[in-house]
């Protein structure tokens, strides 16, 4: 009988030991740790006031330009993402009938109209963000600026020239009313 009821603890010790040891992560040995990768953060730029060398007095004009034109353009944005979804939810239907056609039609010109409305104040708020510069100022940024065209042009090439006034939401129409 002691013999049967060592038997039984051995089976029962070496089964629990077997099955910890198959939950457990098996380690392999001699294995050097994983060296972890070094990403670097892209170069931050220097803000436009540093670069400029703006004066606190400029500064100051500088961030009500800003806010004010925060202020304009943000409804003018909330109107032309929830134009922009309107047009996604038409361009979804395959068998657009006339109607729907010319429903997009008009969410187009809408969203073209934002766009330039958009584009305008913006332009606004620039040229009243230069005419609080010094002429030594205005000089260093244009050639930000031309700076910034170039390496946008250099990062975002395209197979077409782009040109002033187009726009692809205007060649995107499954079909064609009449």
């Amino acid at each position: 009988m002691k013999k049967i009821l060592f038997v039984i603890c051995l089976l029962f010790a070496t089964s629990s030991a077997s099955f910890a040891a198959a939950q457990a992560p098996a380690k392999p040995e001699n294995v050097p740790p994983v060296k972890q990768q070094n990403f670097k953060k892209p170069a931050q730029r220097p803000s436009l006031d540093k670069v400029l060398n703006l004066t606190e007095e400029q500064k100051v004009k500088a961030k009500e330009i800003r806010m004010q034109g925060h202020k304009e353009i943000k409804p003018l944005i909330d109107e032309l993402r929830s134009k922009q979804e309107q047009k996604r939810m038409l361009m979804q239907n395959k068998n657009a009938s006339v109607k729907e056609v010319q429903k997009l039609e008009k969410i187009n010109k809408e969203i073209v109209s934002l766009k330039k409305q958009i584009r305008e104040i913006r332009i606004k708020n620039n040229k009243q963000f230069e005419e609080i510069l010094t002429e030594e100022q205005k000089i260093k940024f244009n050639e930000m600026k031309k700076e910034g065209r170039k390496n946008f042009a250099k990062h975002h090439n395209h197979p077409y020239p782009v040109q002033k006034g187009c726009n692809k939401a205007q060649k995107s129409f499954p079909v064609q009313a009449k």
